[in-house]
């Protein structure tokens, strides 16, 4: 073996086992992966597709380190295998994904996995191979590297978006904006007792072309290949993705956007100014929400609920809070309104209460509000198995915020509870509760005789009578109400709500 054919084994020996190794070793790579095992969504692909051609691409400059340029032989002895590599890794993750989504929506289709884009590879390697300034390779090696990348998994969601729509399967492409930096605006807004309050509020702001080009397509809108859809610019972090059947629209609305200058101004921007810009949107976004969760009547937020719950289930889950103390009250008329974090792992919501004069309220979320994707689809899938009662699945916002409302409806007689006990009422909760779920259940025998329990109460709702009245509770505020929640909507309107 000649003197350069050892030196190009060893720069692929050692890329090849410095990628493997940090594919092993990385936790954010990891906790994706997890992700993926259940996943039903290709953003999951697409995040795992970002990571991994980052660390491909740190492979490369760390191999290459201390170089003057990169030979077109070693160029070619490196690149094609160790990108021929990251391909058989990405179509291991789509593999699983559409396993999963098409399991999910019962399709016995098969996966579709893209082919190598030899075509991408041989431009890459002979834009190295021309290469005379290491900076310049450097370059090559990084953005480059990551978009390769994201490509397998952008030409698997139109493939298999073709396969689902070619069987007969409304199928859609969405497309979600890029966002190279922040901009702040201020807002103002009035109470209803005419108080002004002004607010900062930092908003992710996508680049023209790609604000332009997000939004949602009937896949036959955009069966060519070669649609702007499917493109992307240098350093895209554009998403990708399908679906099959109604969904909520997750593309970019809002007018600010940058020029194409700007943005290549803000992706010049260091990682630690984009951290900083990233803590104090975070910073201000905790204020907001902190201040939602005091109007609605909260004393103490556990800073924990903040920082560590998903952004789009805490937004959903407090507004949502809101409606419902505008109209039951709930929150305001106890004492004590905490709002808690709990870490645990299978912690979904909970409710404490202590029965007496304070009338004091606890309500804590956990774990399953961390992550946006894994809630979604541990609701479907509870929901669909009857543990849960039914809800509109079809509205995202109601498949967000079905669990808080079946914790307000805990505190909801837990209030109704404590005036009870105020008045004099001489009985338990528990028979308490009982009464109220039995003159729920006459409402329905009354409106229908041949009322069938069993088939309107779910599972949990059987295991005592205080998951009873949540479950009815939630059933009859969520949009598709059954004979048991038409009921308790009936009762409700009795009772003064």
């Amino acid at each position: 073996m000649s003197e350069y054919a050892e030196f190009n084994a060893r720069m692929l020996a050692k890329v090849e086992k410095s990628f493997l190794t940090a594919v092993k070793k990385d936790s954010k790579l990891k906790r994706i992966a997890g992700r993926i095992r259940d996943g039903t969504t290709y953003d999951d692909a697409l995040d795992y597709a970002e990571r991994a051609g980052e660390l491909l691409s740190e492979s490369y400059l760390n191999a290459f380190n201390g170089l003057d340029f990169v030979a077109g032989d070693t160029a070619q002895a490196v690149l094609p295998p160790t990108l021929e590599m990251q391909h058989d890794l990405m179509a291991t993750v789509i593999e699983q994904i559409q396993n999963n989504i098409n399991q999910m929506i019962g399709s016995n289709l098969q996966p579709q996995v893209p082919e190598v884009d030899t075509n991408r590879i041989d431009g890459l390697v002979k834009a190295v191979s021309n290469s005379e300034d290491i900076e310049h390779t450097r370059e090559l090696l990084s953005e480059p590297v990551i978009n390769f990348t994201q490509s397998i998994v952008d030409r698997a969601v139109r493939d298999n978006a073709k396969l689902q729509s070619d069987a007969g399967h409304k199928a859609y492409i969405v497309r979600t904006a890029e966002v190279p930096g922040v901009v702040t605006r201020t807002h103002v807004v009035r109470s209803r007792k005419g108080k002004k309050y002004e607010y900062s509020r930092s908003y992710l702001v996508p680049c023209e072309w790609c604000a332009r080009l997000a939004g949602r397509y009937d896949y036959e809108s955009v069966r060519n290949a070669n649609n702007d859809v499917y493109k992307r610019h240098s350093a895209c972090r554009c998403r990708v993705t399908y679906t099959v059947g109604s969904f909520r629209q997750n593309a970019w609305n809002h007018k600010e956007t940058w020029t194409e200058a700007q943005a290549d101004e803000q992706r010049k921007l260091t990682k630690a100014e984009m951290r900083r810009m990233e803590r104090e949107a975070q910073k201000q976004y905790e204020a907001d929400t902190r201040r939602k969760l005091e109007e609605i009547g909260f004393t103490y937020i556990d800073p924990n609920v903040l920082q560590k719950a998903d952004k789009t289930l805490l937004s959903d889950t407090v507004d949502r809070l809101k409606e419902l103390d505008d109209r039951f009250n709930v929150v305001k008329r106890s004492t004590g309104r905490q709002f808690w974090w709990n870490g645990r792992k299978r912690a979904w919501a909970y409710v404490t209460s202590y029965v007496g004069d304070s009338g004091h309220q606890e309500l804590t979320i956990g774990n399953a509000f961390k992550d946006l994707s894994a809630f979604e689809s541990d609701v479907k899938k509870y929901t669909k198995m009857g543990w849960w009662m039914p809800m509109d699945m079809e509205d995202p916002r109601m498949l967000h915020t079905g669990i808080i409302t079946h914790e307000y409806g805990h505190m909801l007689h837990n209030l109704l509870y404590q005036q009870a006990v105020n008045t004099g009422y001489p009985l338990s909760r528990d028979a308490y509760v009982r009464n109220i779920n039995t003159a729920i259940r006459n409402i329905a025998r009354r409106n229908n005789p041949q009322f069938d329990l069993m088939k309107n109460i779910s599972e949990y709702g059987q295991s005592n009578e205080f998951e009873f009245f949540a479950e009815v509770f939630m059933n009859s505020q969520c949009g598709k109400p059954n004979e048991l929640g038409l009921a308790m909507q009936e009762w409700l309107k009795q009772e003064g709500f």
